[in-house]
């Protein structure tokens, strides 16, 4: 999926540095909160967030964003926030103000095209999870994920080093499956020499047989089934 900063052209994105400030969050810094008024919005330059949404037990976790995605989107609509969105390490960004944002996307075209074109691939992101969930099982989600955490991640001479602090709960929650099979899963690649983990730490060892679960799904007799989670 595209990025919204990648899709500005250099104009577009002289024209944004502008009107915005730099910005740092710690890790874990809770940047806004759903249901809030939607002061500004972020393009990311380093680092990862997580969006959350509200739900009868807590927090579930919705999506991730990198460096070089929009949020906070809803700003240029005078919207209230949508979501919740927490760093996962350290982050930096561009912030722009709501109303600047607006003017922005007012003279700017292509801003306004590449704001269209983030709502799309959203949705249709959306979608795929959906038709993910009914067609794939949790061995071949879960693999999926780490393949797009793995993008740009250090690689040492370990392995590709995961530092994106998430929990098993949180990793089950992105690909709609329960925490249970998500620690089934992970302990199966372990064994297999796939991944070691620490506490919201991990590393691929064996990136071949992690892409072929990908396209696969887990080993036969595995933990997981089409429909599990």
């Amino acid at each position: 999926m595209d990025k919204f900063w990648d899709m500005l052209d250099p104009a577009e994105r002289d024209a944004l540095a502008e009107v915005a400030q730099p910005i740092t969050y710690k890790s874990d810094r809770r940047i806004f909160r759903e249901g809030e008024p939607s002061e500004f919005a972020l393009v990311l330059r380093s680092g990862w967030v997580k969006v959350a949404g509200l739900a009868e037990d807590g927090e579930t976790v919705l999506a991730l964003r990198r460096s070089g995605d929009l949020v906070g989107e809803s700003a240029s609509a005078d919207r209230p926030r949508r979501a919740t969105v927490v760093a996962l390490g350290e982050v930096h960004a561009l912030t722009i103000s709501a109303h600047r944002f607006a003017g922005l996307l007012r003279d700017r075209p292509a801003a306004a095209t590449a704001l269209a074109r983030t709502h799309w691939d959203r949705q249709a992101e959306s979608d795929r999870k959906r038709m993910d969930v009914r067609n794939s099982n949790s061995d071949k989600r879960l693999a999926r994920l780490f393949l797009e955490l793995a993008e740009g991640a250090v690689e040492t001479a370990d392995g590709i080093v995961l530092d994106i602090p998430l929990t098993q709960a949180e990793f089950g929650q992105l690909i709609c499956a329960r925490t249970g099979i998500v620690e089934r899963t992970l302990h199966n690649w372990r064994e297999r020499g796939i991944v070691s983990t620490m506490p919201r730490r991990h590393v691929i060892h064996d990136l071949a047989r992690l892409s072929a679960i990908a396209r696969n799904g887990g080993p036969p007799g595995g933990a997981s089934s089409p429909h599990d989670g």
